[in-house]
């Protein structure tokens, strides 16, 4: 599922799910998946060349390094290496408010996509 608009498009991992139940499914395999698909449908669907995905944290303040939850080091990251090591422009994990489009500055553009771990 995509949300999109002109100025900005989310993409949720886990969909239609309790908060819970999304931190129970969430994998860096789902976040691939999401990622992945993301990737090929900014190209095919949207016509953009050379998108760039702006991955958003799944805790307050993306964790704060560890302070607020690993799940930025121990599940996304590794998902953000292996998109990497595809050739895919992929940034982050930031702060999710860093995806709304008053603040999505030089992380995301027309040409992107958020990638969030929350519903």
């Amino acid at each position: 599922m995509m949300l999109a608009s002109p100025q900005l498009r989310v993409v949720p991992v886990t969909v239609h799910a309790s908060l819970r139940e999304s931190l129970a499914m969430l994998s860096s395999d789902m976040i691939l998946l999401a990622a992945r698909t993301t990737h090929a449908a900014l190209r095919r669907d949207f016509g953009i060349a050379h998108p760039r995905l702006a991955m958003a944290g799944l805790n307050p303040h993306a964790g704060e390094q560890g302070a607020l939850g690993d799940e930025e080091t121990t599940i996304i990251a590794p998902a953000m290496a292996a998109l990497r090591a595809d050739g895919i422009d992929v940034t982050g994990p930031g702060r999710p408010t860093r995806c709304s489009p008053q603040r999505r500055g030089h992380a995301t553009t027309s040409r992107s996509a958020c990638i969030t771990t929350r519903r």
